[in-house]
């Protein structure tokens, strides 16, 4: 018995510790390109300026890797509990490792910090490295392969969710 709750205790210790980053390099001076256990992202800085209302209403932060690591915990723990009309919640919860995700933070107009991810797995877009490093990907259509998060680091909740739909 002793040896099966040892066995649950380091089970449970390494689910908890998932999703760390494990390298980190800079990609444009408004950009840090960053490589998890299960994940790749770009984390844009404050001083990157997107087109967005979001941007109008809110102020900008730059995430931190530990903000970050704790998103993506987050969002694989509880994306199930989200409520989205479709199907393809499920499709993208069984296969998160394999999009690529793009991190902006804003404070809302509570104070709270925001972390809006972008995540998509085209491999159009994947391919020109170089784009999605600079700018937020923005597309019309393409069903589960693009989908949007906020993570609400301060209330840790998910909100706005949305799957490009086809």
């Amino acid at each position: 018995m002793k040896k099966i709750s040892l066995l649950f205790l380091g089970f449970l210790i390494s689910s908890v510790s998932a999703q760390k980053i494990i390298k980190v390099k800079r990609a444009t001076r408004y950009s840090i390109h960053v490589w998890g256990d299960n994940f790749e992202g770009v984390i844009f800085k404050k001083n990157y300026k997107q087109e967005t209302s979001d941007d109008k209403k809110n102020q900008s932060f730059t995430p931190t890797i530990d903000e970050i690591e704790f998103a993506e915990r987050f969002l694989n723990q509880n994306l199930d509990t989200v409520k989205h009309i479709s199907r393809e919640k499920n499709i993208i919860q069984a296969d998160l490792k394999k999009y690529v995700r793009q991190y902006c933070g804003f404070i809302n107009k509570n104070g709270e910090k925001i972390i809006f991810i972008n995540a998509f797995m085209d491999s159009n877009i994947y391919q020109r490295k170089k784009e999605w490093l600079k700018e937020i990907i923005s597309v019309w259509d393409g069903g589960y392969r693009f989908w949007q998060i906020k993570v609400d680091l301060v209330n840790r909740k998910l909100f706005d969710f949305y799957v490009n739909w086809v």
